[in-house]
């Protein structure tokens, strides 16, 4: 029976050895997975800081989109109550058509702007991919081509003083499209590199 039971223990401790090398060999195959995909959709990335025994505490926010967010906060309340004054203005002479439009865009950018700038000051501070992509698209597929129908179609009989506020709006709404495009890849990259490095870190102890 003793000659048994140590033949059972001995089974157990193989199967349970060989279930850790299978489980070593996966998490080493999912790292090196991971450091490809990032190498390919992110060029920038290094692995080389990895043994550097700072990283992960450094900050990786971006101080010049943090700026931009900042100066579109204290210039949107300018912007707004310039734009209803001007659209209170001209509004008799525009077109039923244009009245509706304009009703609609100047009801629209208000709240888009709320949840842009919200979301990329979040986003950023916290260096959370998600609130910053999501701030950037806000930029890109609603606020520029509202900003862009407000200034270049002639049937929304824009006012100098619309063209100044406007054109202030979309060169602060372009700055955010570049500074927030490099946000995203170098938090990306970053949280990356913490996610290998938390794989590695799991594979040493084990």
């Amino acid at each position: 029976q003793q000659e048994f039971a140590v033949f059972v223990i001995k089974k157990k401790s193989l199967r349970i050895g060989h279930m850790s090398g299978v489980q070593g060999t996966a998490r080493y195959f999912l790292s090196n997975t991971v450091e490809t995909l990032t190498g390919k959709f992110f060029p920038g990335v290094s692995f080389s800081q990895l043994g550097d025994s700072s990283y992960g505490n450094e900050v990786v926010s971006s101080l010049s989109l943090q700026m931009v967010i900042y100066f579109s906060a204290l210039f949107f309340p300018c912007w707004l109550v310039t734009s209803l004054v001007m659209m209170t203005l001209k509004f008799q002479y525009v077109s039923n058509l244009y009245q509706f439009i304009l009703a609609a865009i100047y009801f629209a950018v208000p709240l888009i702007e709320v949840i842009r700038l919200y979301i990329g000051h979040v986003g950023n501070l916290e260096e959370k991919v998600p609130e910053l992509a999501g701030s950037w698209l806000l930029s890109l597929l609603l606020q520029l081509p509202l900003l862009l129908f407000l200034i270049l179609v002639p049937g929304t009989w824009s006012l100098p003083m619309d063209y100044a506020v406007n054109s202030i709006f979309l060169i602060f709404v372009i700055l955010h499209l570049i500074f927030g495009y490099q946000a995203i890849n170098i938090t990306a990259a970053h949280q990356t590199r913490l996610y290998h490095m938390y794989l590695v870190m799991r594979q040493t102890q084990e």
